[in-house]
């Protein structure tokens, strides 16, 4: 048995652009502010923002804030002692969103 394979119409060539996700995140407590600072390195040049989530104790992954493009730090309060804040983060485009970048997670003393 033989198959026979034709292709009718215009082959256009396209490009699929990188969009490429923050590195380098972390998220680190700051007892006198009370606060923990998320520092992430932007890889991409025209995002139109970032979309961070937290997971709280392992809770699962929710919606936190969605910083501006070309930003590079979050400050999150209020936390609560004894508890541990892993983060996420990605960079979102209109029509795409970059892969998620975590953070390893923050416990807060008490």
């Amino acid at each position: 048995m033989s198959y026979v394979i034709r292709s009718i119409g215009i082959l256009q060539q396209s490009s699929i652009p990188t969009f490429d996700a923050p590195t380098n995140v972390v998220a680190a407590y700051n007892g006198t502010k009370g606060w923990v600072q998320i520092t992430w390195t932007d890889n991409t040049s025209d995002e139109d923002n970032f979309r961070m989530e937290v997971d709280v104790n392992g809770g699962g992954y929710n919606w936190l804030t969605d910083p501006a493009a070309d930003a590079t730090s979050y400050n999150h309060s209020p936390v609560t002692g004894g508890s541990t804040y892993t983060y996420r983060i990605r960079a979102e485009k209109t029509a795409e969103n970059s892969d998620w970048a975590y953070s390893a997670g923050e416990t807060i003393p008490f």
